[in-house]
């Protein structure tokens, strides 16, 4: 999809994600943190700021990250933590200490003309749709200040 990247946390025991943006010139070295999942997709950014967001957040939970340029680009994500998550909920559930998930985010530009690849959404789960319905009505229902 244009402008969107979706990266999903590990499971339910999870509390927390850290979520690491980098924009490099050329696709970086593959050197990932030890036991990490990584994935690369090719996404086009018609506009060239990034920013990540919880599906419940009402604002971007970042910083802004500013890409050369808008175009196509190749992104790798690097997934990690999941162990120690499952490990911190088995041991005591109601610790929220160190239940996080952890992720790099990589952006290069590509000019490969047969990478685009624009996928449709998969379909969403119950639960995806419930978080974004009540996402909308938080949004859309904010009290006025004044």
């Amino acid at each position: 999809m244009r402008d969107v990247l979706a990266v999903f946390v590990a499971g339910d025991p999870t509390a927390y994600a850290v979520v690491h943006l980098e924009a490099w010139d050329d696709e970086p070295a593959t050197a990932a943190p030890p036991n990490s999942d990584a994935e690369t997709q090719t996404v086009m950014f018609t506009v060239p700021e990034i920013t990540a967001q919880g599906v419940m957040a009402t604002a971007p939970d970042t910083g802004v990250l500013r890409l050369a340029a808008r175009g196509q680009y190749r992104v790798r994500v690097h997934r990690w933590g999941a162990e120690d998550v499952n490990q911190v909920f088995d041991a005591n559930p109601s610790a929220l200490i160190h239940r996080s998930d952890r992720f790099i985010v990589q952006l290069w530009p590509t000019d490969d003309p047969g990478a685009e690849q624009h996928h449709e959404p998969l379909a969403l789960s119950h639960d995806q749709q419930l978080h974004i319905a009540i996402r909308h009505w938080a949004i859309t229902n904010k009290p006025n200040p004044h």
